[in-house]
């Protein structure tokens, strides 16, 4: 387990993997921010690094809350570069793979942090239209396997976009891709 209170040893721990992995200079400020998900059932706590004064992250950590459970990151880990060099379109809209650092008995999985707008949930109730085609624009640029998902694969994604069909904010049935 990490010496001392956890989030102290955590928020440390990402200040350096901030020096080391994103590039901040000599004096330059670093500082970190710990996201514990409420839920209990959440897997990770979230880490956000910063440079400076700038305000979007440049390093995201997932660490599992559990130490001994690095299956999830490990496997997106190994998947995020692969996915990088199969859908390059979508080379600004994935975090790139920093590495994987040992915190005591949890695993740190490192990525960049993302630039652009966020999409929170008031966000996209004004802007449904241009939610759902960055969706969509974004799910068409993923590689497929050229197999048939079965069908609990596809439910998370199938059934809000039916829902938004269906309360007119996404046109016509038509108007999606065929993986519906």
């Amino acid at each position: 387990t990490l010496p001392g209170p956890p989030d102290v040893a955590l928020t440390s721990a990402l200040d350096r993997m901030v020096q080391q992995f994103a590039g901040a200079g000599p004096g330059e400020p670093v500082h970190s921010v710990l996201v514990t998900p409420s839920d209990a059932t959440s897997r990770h706590v979230v880490g956000l690094g910063f440079i400076g004064g700038r305000p979007a992250p440049h390093i995201v950590a997932k660490i599992p809350r559990r130490p001994g459970d690095d299956t999830g990151i490990l496997l997106e880990a190994e998947l995020l570069p692969l996915l990088h060099r199969l859908a390059p379109s979508l080379a600004d809209a994935l975090p790139r793979l920093l590495g994987v650092e040992r915190l005591g008995a949890h695993a740190a999985l490192l990525i960049s942090g993302l630039d652009g707008r966020p999409m929170s949930p008031s966000w996209v109730r004004q802007h449904p239209e241009q939610a759902l085609q960055a969706g969509l624009t974004f799910v068409d640029a993923l590689p497929t396997t050229g197999t048939t998902d079965p069908p609990w694969f596809a439910q998370p994604l199938n059934e809000p976009l039916r829902s938004l069909i269906e309360h007119g904010c996404a046109g016509s049935p038509g108007d999606l891709p065929g993986r519906l």
